[in-house]
């Protein structure tokens, strides 16, 4: 099942989400990771595992994800889409978080 969310994070500000399993599935093991961002009209904005890093845990059964404040300084304002893929070690991918990333305006800045 897919976990739907929005995610909210200031323009300019590091991003980082965690994914968390719930129950026994999937299982993590030899499991690699992607996510992307893309705006309404699905141009890239960011490819977590080209621009910022993806953490894999199985033992505790988390997926991080982490963009650096220099590529969120380049999204646009407002509503983009996500989504979290997962590829099981057997080669099945599931997606298992999908929904939009808030960017809100900056205040402060140069």
């Amino acid at each position: 099942m897919t976990d739907i969310a929005t995610l909210s994070l200031y323009r300019g500000d590091t991003l980082k989400y965690t994914w968390s399993r719930a129950g026994s599935t999937p299982d993590l093991a030899g499991a690699t990771a992607r996510m992307q961002i893309r705006d309404r009209y699905r141009n890239l904005l960011a490819d977590a595992a080209a621009v910022g890093s993806i953490a894999v845990d199985p033992a505790a059964g988390t997926v991080t994800v982490t963009l650096p404040a220099a590529v969120t300084a380049q999204f646009p304002p407002g509503a983009h889409k996500f989504d979290l893929e997962l590829t099981l070690a057997d080669g099945t991918v599931v997606t298992v978080a999908a929904g939009f990333v808030q960017v809100l305006e900056d205040v402060t800045h140069n």
